[in-house]
């Protein structure tokens, strides 16, 4: 390795003989592209330098968590009234995701549930004296098809709609 125009990421490699070895395992969302510069010297002394651009592969991940923007709804809002904005987390910057509702454990509630584009939306009012939080099972999946899922409850808060008397 040698100092010059390109040099900028030689601290990042070793050479093991011929082999040219980095330090640490590169990821693309932080850094996709390295600059290093090279020496070689003949046996004659003869010299040639180069700077060489390395670029780093993107490696899809899967996503790893699955937010809703509200954990609770209140009672006796309207049938179809969006719940909470649906979102995922994704080691891959600027992933596109889309979501539904799957059968699996903590489905109890899908039924009750809607989504349109990444909005949750509830399919009828609902009352928290009948039922006082609901357990769907939501699905991501990013734009090259891997997935993961969570079971997420949302709970009914109570409304205080009576008059007072007095």
């Amino acid at each position: 390795f040698v100092e010059g125009e390109g040099d900028h990421d030689n601290e990042s490699f070793i050479l093991d003989g011929n082999l040219l070895k980095i330090n640490h395992s590169p990821d693309y969302e932080i850094k996709s592209s390295y600059q290093i510069r090279l020496r070689t010297t003949d046996s004659t002394d003869l010299t040639f330098e180069k700077s060489f651009d390395l670029y780093v592969n993107n490696i899809n991940y899967e996503p790893t968590d699955i937010l809703l923007s509200a954990s609770s709804v209140d009672e006796d809002i309207e049938a179809n009234s969006v719940v909470a904005v649906i979102s995922a987390i994704d080691p891959d910057i600027g992933e596109q995701h889309s979501y539904q509702l799957v059968n699996g454990e903590g489905d109890n509630d899908n039924e009750r549930f809607t989504i349109d584009g990444n909005l949750l939306k509830i399919n009828e009012s609902p009352r928290n004296h009948q039922k006082s939080s609901y357990n769907i099972l939501l699905k991501t999946i990013d734009s090259t098809g891997l997935s993961y899922q969570k079971s997420i409850r949302i709970d009914v808060n109570f409304v205080n709609d009576q008059e007072p008397t007095d």
